[in-house]
This record gives structure tokens, C-alpha cells and sequence, in this order.
């Protein structure tokens, strides 16, 4: 078990280290990659798929509906952003995440950090190229059983 204190130190050095640039993170932007993402509208809630084990919570434009095909930005404050910051915890290994559904700095720095460990564009920006890399959190009745 790792002790508070330790973890505390190890958490906000490797924010700091991602936030300011320690951490290496290429710019790998692919032609046109940003206009596709601009032009994709927010999510704003989250909709549920079901899955072998159980649900899988999806960033969505509106509560419970088909449409993934959005994006999450440094900003938002939403269902969108919780469903997100739940993936990166639970199922990413980003243990410097709190679950409070504001996509800040460190939000962004996770998942540009996963974006460039990944070969995929490092904008700090979600969107379904970024979906495609997360492993996704896996519910039963609210409890998380796993990952896919």
C-alpha cells in the first residue's frame, strides 16, 4: 500500500512535470486533424452502452443517446468530462485524475500525455481518435467490475 503522503508527492510532481513540459510530449498534429476536431459539437452529458461484463459509460451530445461523436475540451464542465475522468483513472493508470467533472489542466495533460504515448494527435483534446486508444470503465449497478 502505497502511504498519503508518498502518493500526495508523487501525484502533484507528475502534474507538475506534465504541465510544465518536463515530460516530453511530441507535437505530432496531423494535417487537418485540428479543423476535423473544431468542427465537432461539445459533449454535454454521457450515454450508456452495454457491454459483455456490464455498461460502458461514452462521452455523448445529450443524455443517453447514440451520438459519441463529439469532444471534450480545457473548460467543460460535465457528465461528458466525468465519463472521461473515469475511463483515465479506473481503466488508464492515471491516478493523478480526480473525478469532479472539470476538464482542467490536469485532465488536458493526462490525455495529451496518452494522446503522444499512443502516436495520436497530442492536443490535450478528446475527441473519437481519442476514444479509439482509452481502455473504457465497465459498471454494474454503479460499481466498476473492470475495463475494455
Amino acid at each position: 500500500m502505497i502511504k498519503p503522503a508518498f502518493r500526495t508527492a508523487f501525484v502533484l510532481t507528475s502534474t507538475v512535470a506534465l504541465t510544465a513540459g518536463l515530460m516530453p510530449v511530441p507535437a505530432n498534429a496531423a494535417p487537418g486533424a485540428q479543423a476535423r476536431i473544431a468542427a465537432l459539437p461539445a459533449c454535454d452529458h454521457f450515454s450508456v452502452r452495454k457491454v459483455q461484463k456490464g455498461t460502458v459509460r461514452f462521452p455523448s451530445v445529450g443524455a443517453d443517446t447514440k451520438q459519441t461523436n463529439c469532444k471534450l475540451q480545457y473548460g467543460n464542465h460535465n457528465w461528458g468530462v466525468v465519463a472521461l475522468q473515469q475511463w483515465l483513472l479506473y481503466c488508464n493508470g492515471a491516478k493523478q485524475i480526480v473525478v469532479d467533472g472539470i476538464y482542467g489542466a490536469v485532465t488536458r495533460d493526462v490525455v495529451r500525455w496518452l494522446q503522444a504515448a499512443n502516436g495520436v494527435t497530442a492536443d490535450g483534446v478528446y475527441g473519437p481518435e481519442t476514444s479509439s486508444i482509452l481502455r473504457k470503465t465497465v459498471f454494474v449497478e454503479n460499481k466498476v467490475v473492470g475495463c475494455v
